[in-house]
């Protein structure tokens, strides 16, 4: 189910699940904030991303991986 939420953009059900995944996003760095909400909300790829955040593509891939799972092991562990 985690995985499904995380694996294209969709709306959030409720304002619960929102609760928590704007909590999830707090505990990101910076680094990975951004690169998450960039690919993931703004459905950006990641050459468009390098090109804001002045990052190598590998670097934004591996960030964007990161963030994703601590995302999902911070709302596995809220729920």
């Amino acid at each position: 189910m985690l995985e499904e939420k995380l694996a294209a953009p969709q709306h959030i059900d409720n304002a619960d699940e929102a609760t928590l995944a704007q909590k999830a996003l707090m505990n990101l760095s910076p680094q990975q904030k951004t690169v998450f909400c960039l690919r993931y909300y703004d459905e950006m790829d990641y050459r468009q991303i390098a090109k804001i955040t002045g990052s190598k593509i590998e670097t934004l891939k591996v960030s964007y991986h990161y963030a994703k799972e601590k995302i999902k092991k911070y709302l596995e562990e809220s729920i």
